[in-house]
């Protein structure tokens, strides 16, 4: 029951020492697309105040960096991606998510694109995986093929007189 409270009491802004209600940091941020074939997104992230902000900055779930952007700057970084994983880029300060994107970087050679780099989710058409039209036809005949097989046998079979469950046939 408590750690609702102190998972969101976590990640709040600081008061205002006024009073007043906390405001987001002034900082912005900018993810851009995936550059082939290095794999990296550029993300730019400006500091629009008179005084140093921190921020960091995630990919997935895992903390990539953290750095302090002086005031009135611009800092200019790249993340680099796994291939052909869609993954979250998320730019935080002060608790607050300042930018956000997902990419999927697909940058092999003749996947198709100038770029080869898609920037959202998965693709609509899924890989055939079942059997092809040849493994229904050779099912077939293997069906066919043991018919045939138990068929012979069991014309030629019986008629051999041999068995331990069956009497010797008396002729004459």
């Amino acid at each position: 029951m408590l750690l609702p409270v102190l998972a969101a009491a976590a990640f709040a802004l600081p008061p205002s020492p006024l009073g007043l209600p906390a405001r987001a940091p002034a900082l912005t941020a900018s993810i851009g697309r995936v550059s082939c074939p290095s794999r990296q997104v550029p993300v730019v992230v400006v500091n629009g105040t008179d005084r140093a902000l921190g921020y960091d900055l995630y990919s997935g779930y895992d903390l990539v960096r953290t750095e302090q952007v002086p005031s009135n700057r611009t800092i200019d970084g790249r993340v680099q991606l796994a291939e052909d994983e869609p993954t979250m880029l998320t730019v935080r300060s002060g608790g607050a998510t300042i930018a956000s994107a997902r990419r999927t970087a697909n940058c092999r050679a003749g996947s198709g694109g100038a770029g080869g780099a898609r920037a959202e989710g998965p693709s609509s058409r899924l890989p055939h995986t079942g059997p092809g039209l040849n493994a229904g036809v050779l099912t077939a005949l293997g069906g066919l093929a043991a018919g045939g097989v138990l068929l012979f046998w069991g014309r030629l079979w019986p008629g051999s007189g041999r068995g331990d469950w069956a009497a010797p046939t008396r002729r004459g």
